[in-house]
């Protein structure tokens, strides 16, 4: 209930205060056909350099939603943990992966450099 007051309020907030970023001449009617999400994602998977990179976060994200509900149940049968253990652990993998993409990455790439293809 909380997160979706939550949305509803950014909503507002986003349609009331944040100023259209188009100009007037810019702007195109929007139809109802361009409103239907298969299509979108149809348009999306047509250009090959982005269907692959969906197709990789598809992999990416069904490995962690799999690991994630799993990882409860056999944390439950192999070491006796309950919610509160199992979710614990989760947390804190999320507390790591915040501290190595939002601080050691930021020190580690000057260093050593990205790849370019």
């Amino acid at each position: 209930m909380i997160a979706g007051l939550v949305a509803l309020l950014n909503t507002t907030i986003g349609y009331f205060v944040l100023p259209e970023s188009l100009h007037d001449l810019q702007r195109t009617p929007l139809k109802p056909k361009e409103l239907n999400p298969f299509l979108q994602i149809h348009r999306l998977f047509a250009e090959p350099k982005l269907r692959n990179l969906l197709t990789g976060y598809f992999a990416f994200y069904l490995g962690l939603i799999g690991f994630t509900s799993i990882f409860i149940v056999f944390a439950r049968d192999r070491f006796g943990w309950g919610p509160t253990a199992s979710a614990g652990l989760i947390c804190w993998v999320g507390v790591v992966v915040i501290i190595v993409q939002g601080g050691l990455i930021r020190k580690l790439l000057p260093r050593f450099g990205e790849i370019r293809q």
